[in-house]
């Protein structure tokens, strides 16, 4: 056997995709529609506040789902470990949605439960659990949904203590993607002007 190995030089870098590709990964979208339905559900919040509670309910679940798609592939690929992922997420998120459904009921008699709250004072205590659960899974998983939480808590409290400037919020949310789009595009362009490292001999 030689004392001398052929060593291969590694085969040269591939095109580096675009920034818009970069910016819209897979693994990103679950993010970015967390804020676009955020941003919705505030929107509408502000033109009907007593029947948004709905919609802040149904959010609780989807926004359940989309931390399982977006948590998947950091999972370890084993059976055990995705399913720990997916009971996890359930028992975190179901709880809020039970709550939820709890509160709605309280608040429209439903199934011989005594109305107790009104349906505004119910739409934002479901908002804020909201913002509440999606923060606490930004604190474990990924901090960009504490963003989201504290997009989800500014957009009740307009609402609820400036609901004249509650139609401020369209404006708001598109100010803040295009902050977003722009500081992006600026960061990677940025990164493509660098000069690609070199290895020593």
């Amino acid at each position: 056997m030689s004392d001398f190995e052929l060593v291969q030089d590694p085969p040269p870098p591939g095109p580096r995709p675009s920034w818009l590709r970069r910016l819209f990964r897979p693994y990103d979208i679950g993010f970015y529609l967390m804020v676009i339905l955020a941003w919705i559900a505030s929107v509408y919040t502000s033109y009907d506040l007593g029947s948004s509670q709905r919609v802040w309910r149904w959010l609780i679940p989807i926004f359940g789902v989309i931390c399982i798609y977006t948590q998947w592939n950091s999972a370890l690929p084993t059976f055990n470990d995705r399913l720990r992922l997916v009971l996890h997420q359930i028992m975190h998120w179901g709880v809020m949605t039970a709550l939820a459904f709890l509160l709605i009921m309280s608040s429209t008699g439903q199934y011989g439960f005594t109305s107790i709250f009104d349906s505004r004072q119910v739409s934002f205590v479901i908002s804020l659990m909201l913002a509440f659960s999606t923060y606490l899974a930004g604190l474990y998983h990924d901090w960009r949904l504490c963003v989201v939480a504290a997009f989800i808590l500014a957009g009740g409290i307009i609402n609820i203590a400036f609901t004249h400037l509650a139609p401020l919020l369209l404006w708001i949310g598109l100010g803040l993607l295009l902050v977003y789009l722009l500081g992006a595009w600026l960061f990677n362009a940025r990164q493509e002007r660098r000069p690609p490292a070199t290895t020593g001999s």
